[in-house]
């Protein structure tokens, strides 16, 4: 059974950087390289042509269950076949086979962690002094939050965080997907007890 302990032995280095760019003959080059030509000619048959298709198709060897003459030389190929009739994938085809997704899955992986890093990177180098002088309250924000940093913590500060948190997080939401923490859901419970119906919807 496969866990993801065992991405530390997959080594995508064998794939090229540009592997989900690549289509039919490319990827099939690729795909001869990793995993060996009998696995290409079962893809081509399918006209699986790119890692994208490979890694959205749920089983390639699901052509195993059509009789048709277009199928027949690749089962001769590619399966042993029982005397009941039963087809059976040969081992070092089904093992290559899951060898290359998982390779390719695991160099998605990569590939959207580096992306979104790299987002995050280009989000937070468009925070110049320029932009945190045209947006006073962000400004006052970061210094109130470097304080509390260098001076620790105490119980107030700590609610004001969370109510802060809470409400630019919500801010960045459609009111139908608002979502309140345990301690402004306590506070909002006190606000409505302690100071009425008026009072909550006017904060509220």
């Amino acid at each position: 059974m496969y866990s993801s302990n065992d991405d530390a032995f997959l080594d995508i280095s064998v794939l090229p950087k540009d592997i989900f760019e690549l289509v039919d003959r490319k990827f099939y080059d690729v795909v001869k390289s990793v995993a060996g030509e009998s696995l290409v000619k079962i893809l081509k048959m399918q006209l699986i042509n790119s890692a994208g298709k490979l890694l959205n198709t749920p089983d390639v060897f699901a052509f195993l269950n059509f009789d048709s003459e277009e199928t027949d030389a690749i089962k001769l190929e590619s399966c042993f076949k029982s005397k009941t009739g039963q087809l059976v994938v040969k081992p070092g085809i089904q093992s290559s086979s899951s060898y290359l997704i998982k390779l390719l899955k695991k160099a998605l992986r990569q590939k959207q962690e580096s992306t979104s890093k790299e987002n995050n990177d280009n989000y937070q180098n468009d925070i110049t002094d320029e932009f945190l002088d045209n947006h006073p309250l962000l400004k006052s924000l970061i210094k109130w939050f470097q304080l509390n940093d260098s001076n620790g913590v105490n119980q107030s500060s700590r609610f004001l965080t969370l109510f802060i948190d809470n409400l630019i997080n919500n801010l960045t939401q459609s009111p139908n997907n608002f979502r309140y923490s345990e301690p402004i859901k306590n506070f909002a419970v006190c606000l409505y007890v302690l100071g009425g119906k008026q009072v909550y919807e006017f904060i509220r």
